[in-house]
């Protein structure tokens, strides 16, 4: 099926709601003005019977006779408002009936009711209905007036015309709130899709390379501020990246250089006698092979944690994982005189990383803390608790990382001078492998200023289901 634009899905989803809603109420009054107009029609009725009634008793002469004149005159009168009059005296014998007097006119009021009414309601049958009602004029004359009232509903033509003004009317304004809706709803969904349409073109031109800054203007929606933050991030990443990825090889190959140098001008040298063969040269020469195997199995540690995360994504029990990891550099912090402590909150039971993992991110963290810290320095490893997830933090009394730093150490190759240069042994890819393995797991990492004036390495991981 074929996507549907989201702007044509906007005014959409805006102009039906507000049409349907102009349209209920249109239905709503339109069963307002009908009830209230029949409920107008049945007081005029019965005013008007009241009427007939007050009229017939003074049609009644004190000798005993009708005045069969008037009588006519008012039947004819009532005829016309759609009432068939009928008069018998007190011995029941006709006086005056409309359907003797003029039954052509009674039948084509009959149709023009039943016409009204079926305009009206489709559904329904017209009718007669006779209505008996007593007479007594002032001489104690006693007679009875018969009713012949259209049911159910009795519409005139001025009613009937009534009614239909109202129902234009009534169409007239639905129609033009659904002409407004369909306008506010085209409007309103090319205000909301603006600032979409910009960040669409940005994320054209990210997939075409250009990782410059976007210019995007500003909007009234927190969440599309969010979404275009995110785009300026994400800009300034893929900046990033590139420019590791444009320099990767050269430091991948200035990586590799300098131990196979080593290896090359100490074996030339023992082939040729410039130097004779020892332990400590062999032990030099081993150091430099050790090296190599070193770098080669942290890239493809680096490699294979990029691409193969570990399947399982919980690590049961953390504190006891952490103890064992910390156990492992207990002699040698102690040989330094480091003290190394480690304190866990009880309540934290699981931890959203891989148990093999953790214990590649620890090992990574504490070796560096242990080589950047100083003898009799501390290294402190804290697993908390806290409203919106766990934090793991790693403390050392070292020289730090300076503020201009803290966001490039975890980037291949990236050393801080002094602190962290090629002759203290790291290889440059540790910390971007613990910050691989934390975000994989839906974590965050940083690096900051320590209490201890020395480096804190802080990862927070939000809670997750148990599975």
């Amino acid at each position: 099926m074929k996507p549907t634009r989201l702007s044509t899905a906007l005014a959409i989803l805006f102009s039906v709601p507000f049409a349907l809603a102009v349209g209920i109420l249109a239905l709503v009054l339109r069963f307002s003005i009908e009830t209230s107009f029949q409920s107008y029609l049945d007081n005029t009725q019965a005013a008007t019977h009241g009427r007939i009634m007050g009229i017939l008793n003074s049609l009644h002469s004190p000798d005993g006779l009708w005045n069969t004149q008037e009588v006519a005159a008012l039947g004819r009168e009532a005829l016309l408002e759609g009432l068939v009059l009928a008069l018998k005296d007190g011995e029941g014998k006709p006086v005056w009936d409309a359907r003797t007097d003029d039954p052509e006119t009674v039948a084509q009021v009959f149709a023009t009711l039943e016409r009204n009414l079926k305009s009206r309601i489709p559904w329904e049958t017209g009718r007669w209905e006779t209505w008996e009602h007593p007479v007594e004029d002032r001489h104690g004359a006693e007679a009875t007036m018969v009713l012949e009232i259209f049911q159910p509903r009795r519409l005139g033509p001025s009613d009937l015309a009534f009614l239909e003004g109202m129902d234009f009317l009534l169409a007239a304004a639905a129609l033009a709130g659904l002409v407004l809706s369909s306008v506010l709803g085209y409007w309103t969904a090319r205000w909301l899709v603006q600032p979409l349409k910009q960040l669409q073109n940005v994320s054209y031109r990210l997939a075409a390379g250009d990782y410059s800054p976007p210019d995007l203007t500003s909007t009234a929606f927190t969440e599309i501020e969010e979404l275009e933050t995110t785009f300026r991030q994400l800009a300034e990443r893929l900046a990033h990246l590139q420019a590791l990825r444009d320099t990767a090889g050269a430091d991948t190959a200035h990586e590799l250089r300098t131990p196979l140098a080593n290896l090359e001008a100490q074996l030339e040298a023992l082939e040729d006698g410039v130097l004779e063969p020892s332990t400590q040269r062999f032990a030099t020469l081993g150091k430099e092979i050790r090296r190599l195997k070193d770098l080669v199995q942290a890239w493809e540690d680096l490699e294979r944690a990029r691409f193969q995360p570990s399947p399982s994504r919980l690590t049961r029990d953390p504190g006891l994982v952490i103890a064992r990891v910390v156990d492992t550099f207990r002699t040698r912090t102690q040989t330094l005189g480091q003290i190394l402590t480690f304190q866990a909150d009880s309540e934290v039971l699981t931890l959203p990383l891989a148990e093999a993992d953790l214990v590649r991110v620890l090992v990574n963290l504490v070796e560096n803390a242990h080589r950047h810290t100083p003898k009799n320095g501390s290294i402190e490893i804290l697993l908390t608790k806290n409203s919106k997830g766990t934090e793991l933090t790693v403390d050392d009394s070292g020289q730090g990382i300076p503020a201009g730093h803290r966001d490039a150490v975890f980037d291949r190759f990236y050393r801080v001078e002094a602190s962290r240069s090629r002759n203290s042994g790291g290889l440059g890819l540790g910390l971007n492998l613990v910050k691989i393995l934390v975000e994989s797991s839906g974590g965050t990492i940083e690096a900051l200023e320590s209490p201890k004036q020395g480096c804190r390495i802080r990862m927070h991981f939000l809670y997750k289901e148990e599975s």
